[in-house]
């Protein structure tokens, strides 16, 4: 699955999710979520310290038969976007949200990660 915008449109189905979002893993430091509750925009921690993002967005991939399989899909940025500031790549993560149309709520820090 591509990280495109023309992906993106192309796979957001109508219907509200069918399923909870799945567990963040632990390198997530901070997460804003979709006021729809159609995806949730994460900042991760790399194991080499830099920060990045990414988007858990319910998907729809239809089968060669057209029929639909909703699920949670993961979205990277459409370019490695890198940062050693927590500022600079949640101004990023914004950025490309937007572009996606999401309305999101404020980021709220996770406890089980450090950002600093």
């Amino acid at each position: 699955m591509s990280s495109s915008l023309e992906a993106w449109f192309n796979t957001r189905p109508l219907s509200a999710p069918a399923a909870s979002l799945p567990i963040p893993p632990t390198n997530v430091v901070a997460i804003a979520r979709a006021r729809d509750g159609s995806a949730e925009l994460r900042i991760v921690r790399r194991s080499d310290g830099l920060l990045t993002f990414e988007i858990e967005a319910w998907t729809n991939f239809e089968d060669a038969g057209g029929q639909p399989h909703l699920q949670w899909h993961t979205f990277h940025p459409a370019m490695t976007t890198l940062s050693d500031s927590y500022e600079t790549i949640v101004e990023e993560a914004l950025a490309d949200a937007m572009t996606r149309r999401l309305e999101l709520t404020s980021f709220e820090l996770i406890t089980h990660a450090s950002v600093g």
